[in-house]
């Protein structure tokens, strides 16, 4: 990476920027940039006023030049003072914006399949801008420092007129040096980026570790084991491979300042040497050095600040990634999701389906069909393709081949979306929100939160209500520890939150509800009540029972044996034991393990 690539914008990123900026309001970006460019102009104003000053002194009407100089003195202090919050305050708006864009586009995509893509992934964790260092920078950041750049030619064009008003040839010079002590800082700079980016997969492994020793999920395995002392050496090593390069380097930096120094005092001096020969042989010339001495520093200063290329190469990876994002993910709305789809069943015609750069294909023609209200069981070994089936369903995922067929239209790409909100699932991995009971239940239909007696009867459905009844605050208890009065669930209550859930959502218009693995973290007694209440439950969806526990999709309709990729038995309970297949088989030796193992206990107990 050169200087230039790592630093100078392109005319493109400049317009991303800009962009950027306008998000923060017109109005009030308008008055930044007015007062940046009064506080870029100040320094070459005070110059010329001190100069005033100066060679008034001894006059009858100093006080003029006096009442400007003050007004320039004073003038800065104040805009320093308003422009500090105002500054944050854009720079805070505009990131707001940014991340905005990042979340719609996160939420464009109509399958999950681009979300499970470890490129896409890390673009969204870069363009999120978060910075974890001090080589990233918010575009918040970025827009203002180029603003910044841009308003302080101002301040440099203000600044060589009032310095060519007594030395014509001394600007040339200032803005020379300063252009090179830009350049020599830059090549530090980035040499110390680059030491860092090549060293950056230290420093996720010691966040990583430092997490794992933290998060109580991981801290009790680490408690058990006692890893707390091997931790704290992974930790420490990662943080010295990092950093011991990068204070190295920054020694070096420090050694390098005399050369930063040298580089414009030089030319000042000279600049100020000759300007102090002058006044020397002619009194009259002392507001002449005067007004060199401080038109120059000004100078100086206002071109030679190199602190904005800084959040300007730092802003760059987030900009890019969004735009990139934009490119793989960006769409807009579903604007058919108004449009609802027909009542009928629900049908897989011909499916096939293979993951990324795998050799084989999960799915190889399937074909299903589920009327509404039917309960169907799906059963099968590990690898036969039952969570990639779920996923078509609900729309996750858009088959190689073959279609999703609601009611008789096809589910295309544009009416995904609107189908989704036919959906209600219950996964293995199914989130736990930091919020109350009653919110966790209503983000089944986070649209339509305010019918409370489907809550009640959700929870009631899924057996809720007694564990709702021993919380703190009952339904409204916050479901986290990490809050003031806040509490947990255990896995088979999280499940059982889950569930209702799922529910809430049947209530407010789902018409499948899908349930993968809804009893696994259940006892055996609750799991038994909780497929009574579904058993009686209105039929008002389809339902499709994903389970490895066969006992449990006896009940069921119809159960669909799924092995090698396809549909390979398909029937009643009892129609499927009679054909003595696949699932006569596993469900005989299931039941000879349960079966072995009350016989154990019985055994013991006796």
């Amino acid at each position: 990476m050169t200087s230039g690539e790592a630093v100078v914008l392109t005319f493109r990123e400049s317009l991303a920027l800009l962009r950027v900026a306008s998000s923060a309001g017109r109005g009030m970006l308008a008055l930044y940039v007015v007062l940046r460019a009064v506080s870029s102009l100040l320094p070459a104003a005070g110059a010329a006023a001190m100069a005033a000053l100066v060679g008034a002194i001894g006059t009858d009407a100093p006080w003029t030049a006096f009442a400007l100089f003050l007004a320039c003195m004073v003038g800065t202090y104040v805009l320093d003072g308003l422009m500090a919050p105002l500054r944050v305050l854009v720079e805070a708006r505009c990131t707001r914006a940014h991340r905005t864009r990042v979340a719609r586009i996160a939420c464009a995509p109509v399958t999950l399949d681009p979300l499970e893509d470890p490129e896409v992934q890390d673009l969204l964790h870069t363009a999120s801008a978060f910075p974890r260092n001090w080589t990233e920078h918010t575009p918040g950041a970025g827009a203002v420092a180029l603003i910044e750049q841009w308003v302080r030619w101002v301040g440099v064009a203000a600044a060589a007129a009032v310095l060519a008003v007594y030395v014509w040839w001394a600007a040339p010079l200032l803005i020379v040096a300063a252009l090179v002590v830009r350049r020599v800082v830059r090549a530090q700079w980035l040499r110390q980026l680059a030491g860092w980016s090549d060293r950056a997969h230290h420093g996720r492994s010691a966040e990583y570790w430092r997490e794992a020793a933290t998060t109580p999920g991981t801290g009790k395995e680490v408690q058990v084991f006692g890893l707390a002392g091997w931790i704290r050496q992974r930790v420490q090593g990662a943080v010295h491979a990092q950093m011991d390069p990068v204070w190295e380097g920054s020694l070096r930096l420090q050694k390098l300042e005399v050369i930063n120094f040298l580089i414009p005092a030089i030319p000042l001096s000279l600049v100020y040497a000759m300007a102090a020969r002058e006044a020397a042989h002619d009194t009259e010339k002392i507001a002449l050095l005067t007004g060199v001495i401080a038109a120059g520093w000004a100078l100086y200063t206002a071109f030679g600040d190199v602190s904005g290329m800084f959040p300007l190469a730092g802003s760059r990876p987030a900009l890019q990634a969004l735009a990139d994002l934009e490119k793989r993910l960006g769409g807009g709305p579903d604007v058919h999701a108004k449009k609802p789809f027909p009542a009928g069943s629900i049908e897989l015609r011909g499916v096939r389906f293979a993951y990324p750069d795998a050799e084989r294909e999960v799915l190889r023609g399937v074909d299903l069909a589920v009327a509404p209200g039917e309960r169907v069981g799906l059963v099968g070994l590990n690898g036969a393709g039952k969570s990639t089936i779920i996923k078509i369903l609900c729309g996750l995922y858009e088959p190689a081949k073959g279609q999703l067929v609601v009611g008789g239209e096809v589910v295309s790409a544009e009416r995904r979306t609107a189908w989704r909100t036919r959906v209600a699932a219950v996964f293995q991995d199914f989130i736990r929100h930091p919020l109350s009971a009653t919110e966790n239940i209503q983000l089944g239909r986070p649209l339509d939160q305010t019918r409370r007696e489907h809550v009640v009867r959700a929870c009631e459905e899924a057996g809720l209500l007694p564990v709702l009844d021993r919380l703190p605050q009952g339904e409204d208890t916050v479901l986290t520890r990490s809050q003031e009065d806040g509490t947990d669930l255990s896995g088979g209550q999280w499940q059982q939150l889950a569930l209702a859930r799922a529910l809430y959502a049947v209530a407010g218009g789902a018409s499948l509800l899908v349930l993968d693995e809804p009893s696994a973290h259940l006892d055996v007694r609750t799991e038994k009540e909780l497929f009574d209440r579904m058993a009686e439950r209105p039929r008002d969806a389809a339902v499709l029972l994903v389970t490895h526990r066969l006992a449990t999709v006896r009940s069921c309709d119809r159960i669909l044996v799924l092995d090698d990729g396809r549909i390979a038995e398909e029937g009643s309970h009892d129609a499927l034991m009679a054909l003595d297949g696949l699932y006569a088989h596993m469900f005989r030796t299931q039941a000879r393990r349960f079966a072995e193992g009350f016989r154990h206990i019985d055994e013991d107990e006796a």
